[in-house]
């Protein structure tokens, strides 16, 4: 028991540690990691006496395509981060989990007495924050389709006044609310550094990931190369988009019943099981002392997340 106290307290005595570096190094580098991500950087090699540039939208989309294993994963996660609205580098959230993960078994080792209470902890430190980025994400994600259908409309209203695409873009950030507001804002950014407009909106687009305003910015590149009424064009999107989002709406409404099932049929085991760890633990200690126990856990495991699997591809409805 001393043995595990201690193991526990080296852990969460480096992750604090290792937290409070990767901040100070964080706050160090801010400058030069704003500047590399807003700016283009510029590769340039002779082909025929003419510079090619590739640009930073460019070089993250081949970046992705390279990066394999832990790579791949950490260029994943920080996706999400932005698309979460969290002001966090892979890292940092990283080591914030596992230190608050190491923090939680240390006190339930310590008010149990029981190593299946830290395991718990452990594995239940490891799925919430995924379903906390996820839903969180999946959050903004809404929020952001539901005032897309708004933004073109302003936008349309103000190309028809005159205004250029820039200037409308920054009268639409200062009246829309965040989210959509925010990847606004780091477009205006982009274009002010000096990023193409062209960049700037695959940037955008690869920040919001949002099926409609993807259709949006296609529609303006598309008018950027052969021409047209941009005005005319959003607001014939502008009908399409906001039918779906009322389709959504419908559908969200309809198939509730079922996202609470899911919800309740993953919760509920859990729920259950923290009760006997903290009420009685010697109780299902017998699970993770034999063979058989460990088995039993883990097809439990995997049958409730088969059925919770196919609730959602049930619910889950394509527009």
């Amino acid at each position: 028991m001393l043995a595990a106290i201690t193991i526990l307290v080296f852990l969460t005595t480096l992750c604090l540690l290792l937290g409070i570096y990767a901040g100070v190094r964080g706050r160090r580098a801010t400058i030069e990691n704003r500047l590399q991500r807003v700016v283009i950087d510029p590769i340039r090699r002779e082909e025929g006496g003419e510079a090619v540039f590739v640009s930073n939208a460019d070089r993250k989309r081949r970046g992705r395509r390279e990066a394999k294993g832990l790579k791949q994963y950490v260029v994943r996660l920080e996706e999400r981060l932005i698309q979460a609205g969290l002001l966090l580098r892979p890292q940092e959230f990283i080591l914030i989990v596992l230190g608050l993960m190491t923090l939680g078994a240390l006190v339930a080792f310590l008010l149990t007495g029981a190593v299946v209470s830290a395991i718990s902890v452990v594995a239940i430190g490891l799925v919430l924050p995924i379903v906390f980025l996820n839903l969180r994400v999946e959050t903004r994600r809404r929020t952001l389709n539901a005032q897309v259908g708004d933004m073109i409309l302003l936008m349309a209203n103000g190309l028809k006044a005159g205004h250029s695409l820039v200037q409308v873009m920054e009268g639409v950030s200062r009246e829309i609310s965040p989210p959509l507001s925010e990847h606004l804002k780091s477009f205006l950014r982009d274009t002010i550094m000096g990023t193409p407009m062209e960049d700037a909106l695959v940037k955008l687009e690869q920040r919001a990931n949002d099926d409609d305003l993807s259709m949006v910015i296609t529609a303006i590149l598309i008018q950027h190369q052969v021409g047209g009424n941009l005005s005319e064009i959003l607001e014939n999107i502008s009908l399409t988009i906001r039918e779906r989002v009322r389709l959504k709406s419908e559908i969200r409404a309809l198939t509730a019943q079922g996202r609470l099932s899911a919800i309740v049929i993953s919760l509920l085991p859990v729920a259950v099981a923290l009760f006997i760890i903290v009420t009685n633990p010697e109780f299902l200690s017998i699970l993770f002392e034999e063979a058989l126990g460990w088995t039993m856990v883990v097809m439990a495991m995997v049958f409730q997340l088969i059925g919770i699997l196919f609730i959602r591809r049930i619910v889950d409805i394509k527009v």
